[in-house]
């Protein structure tokens, strides 16, 4: 219930005891943000408003200087604008929740805090083709990968104020021209694939997922031709080492 206010150029720890926080130190109780962090990297805290830099940092701990100060009180979210968390993109209560949807029979499933196409890769083997997939495009990291990201994706969502407190606020118009430009091109090439091969929707996401795995050393995958009365398939897709 109680409030501080962080000056700025103080030290800042934050920690995994669950002592009450001071103006000195705050419990963070997720150990995938101090695994994430190293020297240098920012965090940022209550939506941005407090700008704390990390000076050092371990498993358990980071010790910050404050960049930008300002009133702190408890339940505050977190944003870490420089590192990628080392956890899925879904937690346990998530996956119930998907599991549910599904068998309640839902369109679209809507996915959230993605910072790499791995994320959506794992949801899409859940969902087998059942639902359609929306991603929103919230972390800076997500946009460096942006490509990769659409080809995995039936729709993309621009979070423009999520974007707003990882980046400076002049960059999110730009980030969110990038994502619509890339987005039709995107769309322009699956319809191209399917007009010139014939392919179905189904064929053009087993190619772009055939694609996401040769980056962890799959080489070849071959797309049957899904109606069985042409008894033919598209040849074997090959992809460069």
């Amino acid at each position: 219930q109680g409030k501080v206010t962080l000056q700025p150029g103080a030290l800042f720890r934050l920690d995994l005891s669950m002592e009450l926080g001071t103006e000195r130190r705050a419990p963070l109780p997720h150990r995938e943000v101090f695994a994430a962090h190293s020297p240098g990297n920012d965090l940022l805290l209550d939506d941005g408003r407090i700008r704390l830099q990390v000076r050092r940092c371990g498993k358990t701990f980071a010790e910050t200087e404050v960049l930008v100060g300002g009133p702190l009180s408890d339940h505050k979210g977190v944003n870490v604008p420089d590192s990628l968390l080392p956890l899925s993109a879904l937690t346990k209560k998530d996956r119930r929740d998907l599991e549910f949807g599904l068998d309640m029979g839902v369109d679209w499933i809507a996915l959230s805090f993605i910072q790499r196409p791995e994320d959506i890769a794992e949801v899409k083997r859940i969902v087998a083709g059942d639902a359609t997939i929306l991603t929103k495009l919230e972390k800076p990291l997500a946009i460096e990968r942006l490509d990769e990201i659409l080809d995995l994706s039936d729709a993309v969502m621009v979070a423009r104020g999520d974007l707003g407190v990882e980046v400076a606020p002049e960059l999110v118009p730009i980030m969110q021209k990038r994502i619509i430009r890339a987005s039709r091109e995107v769309a322009e090439a699956r319809q191209r694939l399917m007009d010139r091969f014939g392919l179905t929707e189904r064929q053009v996401d087993a190619i772009i997922g055939m694609q996401l795995r040769s980056l962890v050393g799959l080489e070849r995958l071959k797309v049957e031709q899904e109606h069985a009365e042409q008894g033919q398939n598209h040849g074997d897709l090959v992809t460069d080492e």
